[in-house]
């Protein structure tokens, strides 16, 4: 996992001077973190749906002889695509889209996800439980990570396999997912033009901030609906299914840095406080950012293959939003009866 987030890192410091030093009011400044949060809210829930994607659609139940059960590890990613990305460097940091790496602009930016899974049969009806939790804190010399991902799912079994027809289950689940995540040496000098917020001509009250690092905060609660279809060949599990969510998220961004008011040291005095404040940013000595709310449903299709070894099962997984052009995919490992 601290490889493949080594990778983000590059594929972030790749970019080198993506954000230069033009100058930018607030009111771009929030449109831009804005637009970011609305692209992001159907991305999110698919990210959240890493873990618990076990390719078989049910379990079978706890009674059964031997009881039916499973614990282990899946790790994955998603794709942020390029649109907001591109939203965010252009609309809110005042900088030059095309520094972009080619790489992110035709795949995306990988948002990791690893989660410990475990699944338990149910009881006299052919109903299964799983729950999932996953945390991640990194922080290396130009990067710092903190992830948390818990979730839970029931399936119901609807359809048992038959020779022609796959084992088809229905289920409902409720995933939590926090990403903070600061990003340095990607940004340049930035200077703000806040005269707007204190009533004053453009340019009198000009903000600056000396090689700022980026921030994103993303927090998504998110109600999850599947239907899924297995067949169970020999060793092989093939699967598909279609997934449809409702995410309720925050998504804040910003630059963190020493703020300056026309080359000076900003005194943020309780006036300059609730002047920001007010017009809804999130604002200090450290930094100056915009938090929003935003929620949409989002709909996936997923497939994947698992390969069934006596008490190991191992999974390959594909997701991709059918609403969002973002894509990921997930590897897991278990034991299970």
């Amino acid at each position: 996992m601290k490889r493949f987030i080594t990778g983000l890192v590059i594929l972030f410091l790749a970019a080198g001077t993506v954000f230069s030093q033009t100058a930018i009011n607030l009111d771009q400044y929030r449109t831009g973190i804005e637009d970011f949060a609305d692209d992001l809210a159907a991305v999110l829930p698919l990210n959240s749906s890493i873990g618990l994607n076990w390719n078989d659609a049910y379990i079978g139940q706890i009674l059964d002889v031997p009881p039916h059960f499973g614990i282990g590890v899946t790790a994955g990613f998603t794709t942020i695509p390029y649109g907001p990305i591109k939203n965010l460097v252009e609309d809110a940091m005042g900088g030059n889209s095309d520094d972009i790496p080619s790489l992110v602009k035709s795949v995306g930016v990988p948002v990791p996800a690893g989660v410990i899974d475990a699944r338990i049969g149910g009881f006299f009806l052919p109903f299964d439980i799983g729950l999932k939790v996953g945390y991640l804190k990194f922080d290396m010399s130009d990067i710092k990570v903190d992830y948390l991902l818990l979730g839970g799912d029931v399936r119901y079994c609807v359809l048992e396999q038959a020779v022609f027809i796959p084992k088809i289950s229905v289920g409902v689940g409720f995933n939590y997912m926090k990403t903070d995540a600061t990003l340095g040496g990607i940004m340049n000098a930035t200077t703000i033009d806040a005269s707007a917020a204190y009533g004053h001509a453009a340019g009198a009250d000009m903000v600056s901030m000396t090689s700022p690092d980026l921030y994103l905060e993303m927090e998504s609660k998110v109600l999850d609906f599947k239907v899924q279809a297995s067949w169970n060949v020999l060793i092989i599990e093939p699967s598909i299914g279609l997934g449809a969510s409702y995410g309720f998220s925050q998504v804040a961004a910003g630059a963190e840095s020493r703020l300056l008011m026309n080359g000076s040291d900003i005194n943020l005095n309780p006036a300059d406080m609730a002047t920001l404040s007010g017009l809804g940013y999130d604002v200090d000595s450290d930094g100056i950012g915009y938090t929003k709310n935003v929620s949409a449903a989002s709909f996936r299709a997923f497939g994947g293959v698992g390969f069934l070894l006596p008490f190991v099962r191992i999974d390959l997984g594909l997701l991709y939003g059918l609403t969002t052009r973002s894509w990921g995919a997930s590897l897991g490992g278990r034991f299970q009866l």
